[in-house]
């Protein structure tokens, strides 16, 4: 007797197979990229929230800028939560690019 898929299967494989056919856009992969990093080097799971609060205080200048890396990438150091992030963050895009250590900056 043969079973039928669950729905959960059948939504996992509509959802892998929309990124086999759609590849990731520029800012989808800035913000995978970012939140790869922000675990990676600060140990925090970067949400929605805590990004747009991040990008929303760098829009405000409510941060430490440190430089300019090209025409569309600064640096910032930025408090969220009582932390301190260093985040290189594309102005063209609006979005953080990746977090980054202090001795990177």
């Amino acid at each position: 007797m043969q079973t039928t898929p669950s729905s959960i299967t059948l939504t996992s494989l509509a959802h892998l197979n929309h990124f086999q056919h759609h590849p990731m856009n520029k800012k989808e992969s800035e913000r995978a990229h970012a939140k790869k990093r922000a675990h990676e080097r600060y140990g925090l799971e970067l949400t929605k929230g805590i990004r747009d609060d991040i990008r929303g205080k760098i829009k405000r200048s409510d941060g430490n800028f440190i430089r300019r890396t090209s025409r569309r990438v600064s640096i910032w150091e930025i408090e969220h939560d009582n932390n301190k992030y260093v985040v290189a963050y594309d102005t063209q895009r609006k979005e953080i690019v990746t977090f980054l250590t202090e001795d990177m900056k």
